[in-house]
């Protein structure tokens, strides 16, 4: 039986008792009533009906040591019930034990208050350790990125923030100020589109095609007149929208297309070619290296040397440099448009090279690789 009810069972027979001792004869012995089954439960709800009105039961709940009191009152348009918790009330003697505690913990070392708590923790429940635990998850976080600027370390900040992508970017600019002043002073989305140059193709066509690509990998000058944050922060989605529509136009059909005719008499094929705003460099199958105008289409030059297919090539503002099928490598200049040297090392065709910072590795059908030093001369 719940232990209100229980307790308005009681209070209904002891109204009842004391009624019928009202009514007896004053000359004989007081006798307990007990009445029938139906009439004890109609007795004991309109009583209960009564008691609800004026009385408070108090419910101690032992499994969580925790003290509720439930009030319950009649309201206008009936009955109601309310939980309220009571406030543990803290003993004088528990006040002075703990400010000794307290006393004799902020005289320790640091090493003795830690092992101290830990003990205590120990001698702890789970329920507790929730506690615990909730009070100290707060007190652990820290804006990291907001601490390091005030000890000087801006750069340590910049550089965490500098691997965000865009997206995330976005978002910590809107934490608070000083996160928005480390992404502005670190100019991170002028990083950020670097960094999408160095690794990808695309981005680094559009570089050069758009001319925003002057405005990167460079210092920032002591006279102050680079581009601002801002500037690199509203060019990012000019960008991402030239890339969508690039990427639009190739999955729709939606393109230009020109045909460079430049089959020979002897010849159906080009094997290599690398281009830029002004010129198309290509590699036949007729053993000879043609530049074109990119505007006009138009041959411009012929460079004749190779005995077997051009079958690789790359070229920078100095010189062009082929690999062939009669195992040679060959290196040509730009400007005059005259061969500089034949590297002959392979036994088979080459098949590829690339050269960079004064370093070339070319392969071979031979099934070797060789590296050579970029020490070509003028």
């Amino acid at each position: 039986m719940d232990p209100a009810e229980a307790v308005l069972q009681e209070k209904a027979l002891k109204f009842m008792n004391s009624s019928e001792r009202e009514d007896c004869n004053n000359d004989e012995p007081p006798r307990k009533i007990i009445p029938e089954k139906n009439s004890l439960r109609q007795t004991y709800n309109s009583c209960a009906r009564l008691c609800l009105n004026q009385e408070t039961v108090c419910l101690a709940s032992t499994a969580m040591k925790t003290e509720n009191c439930v009030a319950k009152t009649k309201l206008a348009n009936g009955t109601s019930s309310m939980i309220v918790p009571k406030q543990r009330k803290l003993s004088a003697s528990y006040e002075k034990e703990k400010e000794l505690c307290v006393k004799y913990f902020e005289q320790w070392s640091e090493s003795d208050q830690v092992e101290f708590v830990e003990h205590l923790i120990s001698q702890m429940c789970h329920y507790q350790h929730g506690h615990i635990n909730s009070y100290l998850k707060p007190m652990l976080q820290r804006d990291f990125i907001t601490a390091l600027p005030a000890r000087g370390l801006d750069h340590i900040a910049e550089n965490i923030l500098s691997y965000l992508d865009a997206k995330s970017l976005c978002a910590a600019e809107l934490v608070c100020k000083e996160w928005y002043r480390v992404t502005s002073d670190g100019m991170l989305w002028k990083k950020l589109i670097e960094r999408m140059v160095r690794t990808d193709s695309l981005w680094r066509g559009l570089a050069e095609r758009r001319g925003w690509g002057q405005y990167l990998f460079k210092n920032k000058p002591p006279d102050g007149t680079a581009p601002p944050n801002s500037f690199y922060r509203a060019l990012y989605p000019k960008i991402i929208q030239d890339i969508e529509t690039i990427e639009s136009n190739w999955r729709c059909g939606r393109h230009s297309l020109q045909r460079i005719h430049c089959r020979s008499e002897t010849s159906k094929g080009v094997y290599c070619l690398q281009y830029d705003d002004q010129k198309i460099v290509s590699g036949l199958r007729d053993n000879t290296i043609k530049i074109w105008d990119k505007n006009t289409l138009e041959c411009k030059r012929i460079l004749t040397g190779h005995t077997g297919s051009v079958l690789c090539l790359q070229y920078d503002e100095r010189v062009i440099i082929t690999g062939s099928s009669d195992s040679t490598v060959r290196v040509w200049d730009v400007i005059l448009v005259r061969l500089l040297n034949t590297l002959i090392h392979h036994c088979e065709a080459v098949l590829h090279l690339r050269f960079n910072n004064g370093m070339m590795v070319t392969c071979s059908k031979d099934r070797s690789i060789a590296v050579w030093d970029h020490g070509f001369p003028d």
